[in-house]
């Protein structure tokens, strides 16, 4: 993986506390987190919102092959200072 993308990431969202968690999820998605990691993309293995039973749902879940989940993700806005 590209090692851009985890400080990049990690200065952006941090630079700016009133982020949002939407945008600091569409800043993983526009920079092509998935596909660095060799995801073909949504619909395919990457699934958004998918329920997980008892957990509620997951911002993002990657799919083997056989349709198993072999991750999930949730995306939280930065901590803001007086939070």
């Amino acid at each position: 993986m590209n090692a851009r993308y985890p400080s990049f990431h990690i200065q952006e969202c941090t630079a700016n506390p009133d982020i949002s968690e939407s945008e600091v999820m569409d800043i993983f998605v526009d920079e092509g987190f998935f596909s660095e990691l060799g995801y073909e993309g949504f619909g395919v293995d990457i699934r958004s919102e998918e329920s997980i039973v008892g957990k509620g749902r997951a911002d993002y879940s990657g799919k083997d092959d056989l349709d198993n989940t072999v991750f999930t993700i949730e995306f939280k806005k930065p901590p803001r200072d007086e939070d």
